[in-house]
């Protein structure tokens, strides 16, 4: 059954591209205002909607980085979401940093788990930040504890490329 928005499966999708010879610093901010919402019980639903992204890069996108990390966060992570990062990173030798009070999210035992950006960071973890070229952060927000109390990431405009996915 179609929903008010006219789509059979509930499912929007995004597409966009980006000119090669694009360098500026691209912002894209996605909001979804019915996960958990109101109208996840007003349209039939059972409260349990879910956003999902996935960020598709073309020749070089991320791969043209000399010191990647990701930044990984949140809850609400499935097992094949959790899996699936895990293996990208493996596979692609990127350092995995996990957000204060996150560090259960991911792999400790990883060969590309690199530690906890918290309370007291250790110095590895704060200067694979710092040198960082591209930062992929996955579902976490920028706070105190993760930036260093705001001092890694320049303000408002970052030394590193940062690629920031959230579900809010």
């Amino acid at each position: 059954t179609p929903s008010r928005e006219g789509d059979v499966d509930l499912r929007e999708q995004v597409f966009f591209s980006v000119p090669a010879e694009m360098r500026d610093r691209l912002y894209v901010r996605v909001y979804d205002p019915e996960v958990f919402g109101a109208s996840d019980f007003a349209l039939g639903g059972t409260g349990n909607s879910r956003t999902a992204f996935r960020l598709f890069g073309g020749t070089g996108a991320f791969s043209a980085a000399e010191r990647p990390v990701i930044l990984i966060g949140g809850c609400n992570w499935s097992a094949t979401g959790q899996a699936a990062l895990q293996a990208f990173a493996e596979a692609s030798d990127i350092p995995v940093v996990a957000g204060f009070r996150y560090q259960d999210q991911f792999d400790n035992l990883s060969p590309v788990y690199a530690g906890e950006a918290g309370v007291g960071m250790p110095p590895n973890v704060r200067r694979l930040l710092e040198e960082a070229d591209v930062v992929l952060a996955v579902n976490l927000r920028f706070g105190e504890m993760t930036t260093g109390a705001y001092e890694i990431f320049e303000v408002p405009v970052p030394r590193q490329a940062i690629i920031h996915v959230h579900g809010s």
